[in-house]
C-alpha cells in the first residue's frame, strides 16, 4: 500500500507490473461478464441446433417430397376427404345394382380408404399438439436465456 492505494502485482505474459487492486477487481468483474455473455449466447446456438433437429421429428411430407410443420386444417381437411371418399364409395356400392360380391368389395375398400384417412388424419392431429408444445417449450427455453442478457 503506497499513499493510501492499494496495489497488486500482476504477471502478463513475461512481465510483471503493480496495478490499483480497484481496477483489477473491474477488469475482473467486466472479464467474467464477458464469459457469462459468451456463455448465453453458446447455449442459445445449441438450443436453436437441438430444436432444428427436434422439429423435423414433427414435420410432414406433401406429394412433392418437401417437409413442413404439421397443420391442424391439413389433418382436419384429411379426415374429412376420407370420411366424404368412404361416404362415396359407400353410396356408389349400394346405388349401382352391382352383383352382392361386387358391393361387398366396394363397401369394404370404401370402408378402408375412411379408415386409413381418418386415422391418417388423427395421428397428424397428434404431431401438431406435439409439435406446438414443443415450440411452446422451446420459446421458453430461448427467453430464458435471453432475459438473461
Amino acid at each position: 500500500m503506497h499513499c493510501g492505494t492499494q496495489l497488486g502485482v500482476v504477471h502478463e505474459g513475461g512481465a510483471a507490473y503493480t496495478e490499483r487492486l480497484d481496477q483489477l477487481d473491474q477488469r475482473t468483474s467486466e472479464i467474467e461478464e464477458r464469459v457469462d455473455q459468451l456463455d448465453r449466447q453458446q447455449k442459445i446456438v445449441q438450443l436453436d441446433q437441438e430444436w432444428e433437429r427436434e422439429q423435423a421429428e414433427y414435420w410432414v411430407k406433401d406429394k412433392h417430397g418437401n417437409a413442413h410443420p404439421p397443420s391442424a386444417a391439413g389433418a382436419v381437411f384429411m379426415c374429412i376427404f376420407a370420411i366424404g371418399g368412404a361416404i362415396a364409395f359407400v353410396s356408389f356400392a349400394v346405388l349401382s345394382g352391382a352383383p352382392r360380391s361386387g358391393v361387398v368389395f366396394t363397401l369394404v375398400g370404401g370402408l378402408i380408404f375412411g379408415l386409413v384417412g381418418v386415422i391418417t388424419g388423427i395421428v397428424q392431429l397428434g404431431k401438431v399438439g406435439r409439435h406446438q408444445e414443443a415450440k411452446r417449450r422451446y420459446r421458453q427455453r430461448r427467453e430464458q436465456l435471453l432475459k438473461r442478457d
